[in-house]
C-alpha cells in the first residue's frame, strides 16, 4: 500500500487532475471569501490587463502583472483575515457588554 487513501473518482483528486494549467487566482472559489474587497478589485483589474498583454504577445508585461497579482493576493488574504478578526473581536466585545455591562442582561447569574 502506498499510504494514499484516495480513490479514482475522489473529487479532490479529480479536481487536481482536471484543474486547468492557466487557472487564475480569482477563479479559486475561496477568492471572494478570504480577500479584502478593495484588493480583490485591483487584482481583477490586473488580471484583465494580464490577459490583454498575453493577447498582444507582451509576455514580459504579463509576467510582471502575474507577479504583482501574486503579491497582492497574499496582502489581500492578510487584510481579509485581519478584517474578520476585527469583526469577531467587536462582536465578542458587544456580547461581553450585553452579559456583564451596567445595562446588560438581567438574567445573567454572574452579574450580581
Amino acid at each position: 500500500s502506498s499510504g494514499i487513501n484516495a480513490e479514482y473518482g475522489d473529487p479532490v483528486v479529480m479536481g487536481n487532475i482536471n484543474k486547468p494549467q492557466n487557472m487564475s487566482l480569482i477563479d479559486d472559489i475561496t477568492f471572494g471569501v478570504y480577500q479584502d474587497s478593495e484588493v480583490a478589485k485591483v487584482i481583477q483589474q490586473l488580471e484583465h490587463k494580464k490577459h490583454l498583454a498575453i493577447e498582444e504577445e507582451r509576455y514580459e508585461l504579463a509576467k510582471r502583472l502575474k507577479q504583482a497579482i501574486g503579491d497582492l493576493y497574499s496582502v489581500g488574504e492578510k487584510l481579509g483575515r485581519l478584517e474578520r478578526e476585527k469583526k469577531a473581536a467587536v462582536a465578542e466585545e458587544g456580547w461581553r457588554d450585553h452579559l456583564m455591562g451596567d445595562k446588560g442582561c438581567s438574567r445573567n447569574p454572574r452579574r450580581s
